[in-house]
Parts: C-alpha cells; sequence; structure tokens
C-alpha cells in the first residue's frame, strides 16, 4: 500500500469514527424486502431437483420482490415475480414476445407509505435496470425510463414518484441518467440516491458507489403524495464511494462496488456524511466480488434485524447457496416494513410462462389457508394481435369484501373482458400444512400463441392469488 492510499484510508477511518458520534440505533425489528441479482430459492419448500422442483413458488429470479421477517429456520416469500409482472406489461414493446423479461432486474425499492397488509407489487416504488419501451401494455405510450422511480397502478397504467427528467435536472446534467438506488425520509421528504455510472454533480464525480440526495424542501409534492417539480442542481453529495466503502470494510465485506440499494435503517439513530451533515442511518446493499447475500449497516458491521445479522442466505430466508448450488448473489433491491405482518401474501407462480407443446403445464400457489381448498381459474389471454395485455379488474370495484392477503386485482373475473364467457374452472386444490397448493396439467401439442391467464381463488377466506399468463410457444 503505498503512502497516500494509507494517508487517504487514515482519512476516512477517522471521518468514520467522527460519524459514530450521531445518535444510536435502537435494535431493529420489522420485515425484509428486497430483490437479489440471480435466481435464488427459499430456505424450505422448493423441493424436487434444479430441473424440476416441487415448489416453482419457492424459486425466485431476479425479477421478484420478497419479504421475509427475519428468524431461524424462516424462509422468504415472494410478492412478485417474473410471471406476475409479464401478468402486468403484456406485450409491452410490441414484438410478439410476451414472456421476456421486460424489467430486465428490479434495481431500487423502496415501501410506499399506507401500504396494504401484506403488500403487493403495487405497494412498492421501483427502479428498473432497463427501459419499458412500451406503446403496448400497461404503459401504452408513456415509456418507463431506468431512472423513473415507478409503481404498477390497480386497473392499469404507472405512476411515477419522481422521473428521470426530474432526477437529471436536480443533479445537473441533460444526459441519460440510471438510478440504481433509492430511499426516502418519509419523515423530512428527503430522497437518497445512488447511479449505475458515475454523475458529476456541482462539478464534483460521485462514483456509482457513493450516495446524492435531494433534499425534501428542492421538491414540489403533488395531491398523489409524487413529485411535481424539483428544483434545478439542489442534488448534493452526501457520501462519496470512499466513505461506503469503509462501511463495507468495517462489515467484512472489501468494498461496495456499484451500489445497488439503499433503505432507512429501520432503527433510527443518526450519523455524520460528508461535511459533517446530519444523516439517518442507512442500510446498503452492494454488489463488488467481495460482496455476498448481505446488509451492511452505517452503524458498523452487518445490519442485523429481530436479532438475526442480515448476512449469508438463511439470514434472508434462503437456501446457503443460490438455485443452482453456486454462492449466493447479491442483494438487488432492499426496503424495509412494519414488524408485524398479517400473513404472506396469495401468490401463484409458474416455471416458465413460455410453455412448449406438448408439455407439462406446472402451476404452485403459496400464502394460502392450510387445509383449505384452492380453485385455480384459467381464461384465454389476450395474446393477439401482438403488443396488447390482458384486462383486469380492481377488487375495490366489486361490492365484495376480499380477505386478507388477496391479490388486488381480478384477471379471469373480468366481467369487460368478452372472453371471459371461456373461463373455466380447473379441479379443486387441497392446501398443505405449509400453505402450498400445487397443480400438473399435461397439454397437447397447441399452435404457438395461445394464451391462458390463471388466477388462483382461496374458497375459504375469498381471496385471489397473484395472476400469472402463459403463451405456448
Amino acid at each position: 500500500m503505498s503512502h497516500s492510499q494509507r494517508t487517504q484510508l487514515l482519512l476516512c477511518a477517522f471521518l468514520l469514527a467522527l460519524s459514530f458520534l450521531g445518535h444510536a440505533p435502537l435494535a431493529a425489528q420489522g420485515t425484509l424486502f428486497f430483490s437479489m441479482e440471480g435466481t435464488e430459492s427459499a430456505f424450505h419448500g422448493a423441493g424436487g431437483t434444479v430441473a424440476n422442483p416441487g415448489n416453482w413458488a419457492a424459486v425466485f429470479r431476479n425479477e421478484a420482490i420478497l419479504m421475509h421477517a427475519p428468524a431461524a429456520g424462516a424462509s422468504a416469500s415472494a410478492c412478485a415475480d417474473r410471471a406476475t409482472w409479464t401478468a402486468h406489461f403484456g406485450d409491452d414493446d410490441g414484438d410478439g414476445n410476451y414472456i421476456e423479461s421486460v424489467l430486465g432486474r428490479v434495481d431500487a425499492l423502496h415501501l410506499r407509505v399506507g401500504a396494504a397488509n401484506p403488500p403487493s407489487l403495487f405497494d412498492f416504488w421501483i427502479s428498473a435496470t432497463d427501459d419499458v419501451i412500451g406503446p403496448f401494455g400497461t404503459t401504452g405510450f408513456n415509456t418507463i425510463l431506468d431512472g423513473d422511480i415507478f409503481r404498477v397502478l390497480p386497473g392499469g397504467g404507472v405512476e411515477r414518484f419522481i422521473s428521470e427528467a426530474q432526477v437529471a435536472s436536480a443533479v445537473g446534467t441533460f444526459g441519460n441518467i440510471n438510478v440504481d438506488a433509492f430511499a426516502l425520509d418519509e419523515t423530512t421528504g428527503d430522497i437518497y440516491l445512488s447511479f449505475s455510472a458515475p454523475v458529476t454533480i456541482t462539478g464534483v464525480v460521485l462514483d456509482d458507489g457513493g450516495v446524492a440526495r435531494i433534499s425534501g424542501a428542492s421538491c414540489t409534492i403533488g395531491a398523489t403524495g409524487t413529485v411535481n417539480s424539483v428544483l434545478p442542481g439542489s442534488a448534493q453529495i452526501v457520501l462519496p464511494e470512499s466513505y461506503v466503502n469503509i462501511y463495507f470494510l468495517l462489515a467484512g465485506q472489501g468494498s461496495v462496488g456499484d451500489l445497488n440499494d439503499i433503505a432507512l435503517a429501520p432503527g433510527g439513530g443518526t450519523f455524520n456524511g460528508l461535511g459533517g451533515i446530519t444523516l439517518p442511518n442507512l442500510w446498503f446493499a452492494g454488489s463488488a466480488s467481495t460482496t455476498g447475500a448481505v446488509v451492511v449497516s452505517t452503524s458498523g458491521g452487518v445490519a442485523s434485524m429481530n436479532g438475526v445479522t442480515l448476512q449469508g442466505g438463511p439470514a434472508l430466508g434462503l437456501r446457503p447457496t443460490d438455485f443452482t448450488g453456486l454462492p449466493n448473489s447479491h442483494v438487488a433491491g432492499l426496503a424495509v416494513g412494519p414488524a408485524t405482518l398479517t400473513q404472506k401474501p396469495r401468490f401463484l407462480s409458474i416455471s416458465d410462462p413460455g410453455l412448449i407443446t406438448p408439455g407439462t403445464l406446472k402451476l404452485d400457489a403459496t400464502g394460502c389457508m392450510p387445509g383449505q381448498t384452492l380453485i385455480l381459474l384459467a381464461n384465454s389471454a389476450t395474446a393477439w394481435p401482438p403488443g396488447l395485455s390482458t384486462g383486469r379488474t380492481p377488487t375495490a370495484l366489486f361490492p365484495a369484501t376480499f380477505g386478507s392477503g388477496s391479490f388486488r386485482e381480478l384477471f379471469v373475473d373480468d366481467f369487460s373482458d368478452p372472453l371471459f364467457m371461456f373461463t373455466f374452472a380447473m379441479p379443486p386444490l387441497s392446501v398443505d400444512l405449509q400453505g402450498h397448493a400445487s397443480l400438473s396439467v399435461a397439454m397437447p401439442l397447441l399452435a404457438p400463441g395461445f394464451a391462458l391467464v390463471v388466477q388462483g381463488i382461496d374458497a375459504t377466506s375469498f381471496s385471489v392469488t397473484t395472476p400469472v399468463v402463459v403463451v405456448t410457444q
């Protein structure tokens, strides 16, 4: 190590020591929401083999939003996965491919205030690695960019919390800007961001492992709680990458690499950032080769929740290796929620939205009432002409009361859909003691482009699962 490197390290260590002069955090309690860079599986429940798991709802691809209340032996579960996004976005770019990865990967993740308990995909502000081009499907002509922070709305359409153009204005750039990490301080309105590539803020370069802030005072908030306007040039660097690296070093992780996401630490407390500025304690997810499946805290070391140190697959409710047996991938999106969730969401998954026939259609549901009956309903999805997506209706429009954990849209019971007459019920399924039900259907040879949308109804609690769309190839 050179003299200049030692000097820089000592300076960073000194500044870090000063940062601990802030208010100490309380023991963190809550639920962790996150996504992963690769394909992972739940600590319990996947079963079978890599080629043929017993429960696809316990296999999580990198578009999945996961929830986990850390505890010994507990398993993560999904709020949404690739099949869920496919059902919502349809063939958004109109190329005739309904099963491609629409988002690429969930980058940033933040649970909205007032979210349902348990939450669904409608309750998260997210950023995606890819632009969602349109002009079809959910987004219409309203393209989603990789610098937008947005959510999908029940019944169709999207809503932005802050747009890429607004972020770029605050940063002071006119080029493309890809948001990798996002957190919102609901008390002050301050927005914390990190980017996939270096950006220049007030003449200083912020690397992809550093943190910028747009103060709440710099934003005008509209009636829906989203950003109407932002003061140009208002972003400031609050944590250079060198500062963040020290926190990863203290946690035994080497360095941050690209800062994947940020969350406000649920235990509260403060620390000092660049120039002694007071900041709320933060949690980080990084992507350096030395960083595993871990959450790092500015209060020092690896973060903990409910008394569990958030390092390694089992601490996150995952198996000790990824789905293929390799080391766990990195945490990609990161958010925290209330200490107590009423239950797991009703969730339906599928082995692959693209079905080659003749073949087996495998459907798995979790979060259902143990010992009760699940009925799967299916009807023809809108798969032709290219570019459309299947219809859906928010459950709020129906007079019936849907049970806790129910998804908030009906796909197969969309009474405005002329294809509703073709809805049919599959054989009733018994839900096991773990809340899992499964169905395998032998499908005959079908022409490419035949599409089904499937959704489950938990007959006892009158709750519906997330939907899946399958399109024959």
